[in-house]
C-alpha cells in the first residue's frame, strides 16, 4: 500500500498527487522503528486510527438507523 500512495506528508490540492495515512505510514516505518519512542508513537497513530474507524462507523450505523426508521415508518 506504501509504495501505491507513495510517501508524501506534504498536504496538496492535488489528488492524484503523492500522500501518506496513517496504515502506511505504520507499514513503512514498523520494521525500521530504532528506539522505544518511535515505536510508541507508532502504537499511538494506531491507537488514533482506530478511533477514527470506530467513530466513522458509529456515525454510519447512526444514519442506516435514521434511514431505516423514515423508511418502515416504525419508532
Amino acid at each position: 500500500m506504501t509504495q501505491v500512495i507513495g510517501a508524501g506528508w506534504v498536504i496538496r490540492s492535488d489528488l492524484f498527487g503523492p500522500g501518506d495515512t496513517l496504515a502506511s505510514r505504520i507499514a513503512g516505518q514498523y520494521q525500521g522503528a530504532v528506539s522505544k519512542l518511535q515505536i510508541a508513537s507508532l502504537f499511538y497513530l494506531a491507537a488514533i486510527l482506530l478511533v477514527i474507524g470506530l467513530l466513522t462507523n458509529l456515525f454510519a450505523q447512526l444514519i442506516v438507523r435514521r434511514f431505516a426508521v423514515v423508511r418502515t415508518g416504525g419508532s
